[in-house]
């Protein structure tokens, strides 16, 4: 959904023909893909998903369709310009470093100054731009990737990470009305390996993670993003059976937010995929929404 929006970015009406178009080849979508129909054979997919998308992004309010043009909104141009990567400006970076003590997040950094110390791998710290302990979402992801290093990337978890699945993550929030302040991100492994964790792996996480969830006493729902954060919450509930059936917690598996999450030789499947991620979004900002 980003490149529909981008796409529009001018400000300008554009013909939703001419727009697919242009959707297509920023997504190397061949002529062939484009032209492969359902099993019933009553439509392309490629028509089903983009005009999906529209529909989509009109309901949210961030184009508007009219006589076969749209037309994007002043809305979706500040959730375009709210698509991540802010950590790749130094002063930013800075500010961010310089309040990594900040009262909403001093209990979760002194926990990965704890686990920096035990020195099995590097932890990012959290942003102090996340919600920290008062935020009422948790999102665990599989284990921090290169962007969260020191050096080489920004040495914090933060949707503005410039990297595409931050970026990603980034843009639905934005979309669904879920702001940086109302999540903290986590993951299952919090040490820096770069790759699947093993389960001896995530059951060390564990720990950490039940830390953390003590630490947001407003919490009230858990993404569990991908098979690995899934299999890590599955460990944590057995280990502490009291998590099983919180009342007041609502606890969502999906996707994660990377592209390869996504990918599927059949195109159908991968646009079921890309619609339950906004779906479990949508169903996040919903609960978030009940209890303001």
């Amino acid at each position: 959904m980003p490149v529909v929006l981008a796409a529009l970015n001018d400000g300008k009406k554009h013909r939703q023909r001419e727009l697919r178009e242009v959707v297509a080849t920023e997504l190397g979508v061949s002529a062939e893909e484009r032209a492969e129909l359902l099993p019933s054979g009553s439509q392309s997919i490629y028509t089903i998903w983009i005009e999906s998308a529209e529909r989509y992004l009109r309901v949210t309010g961030l184009l508007t369709l009219h006589g076969g043009s749209a037309k994007i909104t002043d809305r979706g141009q500040d959730v375009l310009s709210a698509r991540g990567q802010l950590m790749a400006e130094p002063v930013f970076r800075h500010q961010q470093n310089r309040d990594r003590y900040a009262p909403h997040v001093r209990p979760i950094n002194e926990l990965v100054d704890e686990l920096r110390g035990e020195g099995c791998c590097f932890v990012p710290y959290l942003a102090p731009m996340q919600g920290g302990t008062e935020a009422r979402l948790l999102t665990l992801l599989r284990d921090p990737g290169p962007k969260t290093q020191d050096g080489t990337g920004s040495g914090f978890l933060c949707v503005e990470n410039d990297d595409p699945s931050a970026e990603r993550e980034a843009f639905t929030f934005a979309v669904v009305g879920i702001s940086p302040s109302e999540f903290t991100p986590w993951n299952a492994f919090p040490w820096y390996i770069n790759k699947n964790p093993t389960s001896a792996q995530l059951k060390l996480g564990v720990e950490p993670l039940v830390r953390l969830v003590s630490m947001m006493p407003r919490l009230r729902v858990v993404m569990l993003q991908g098979g690995a954060a899934q299999a890590a919450w599955k460990h944590l509930i057995k280990l502490h059976p009291r998590f099983a059936n919180h009342p007041e917690l609502l606890v969502i598996e999906t996707l994660h937010p990377s592209l390869q999450a996504l990918r599927h030789k059949d195109p159908a499947v991968r646009h079921q995929r890309e619609q339950r991620r906004w779906d479990d979004a949508l169903k996040a900002a919903d609960r978030l929404r009940e209890c303001q």
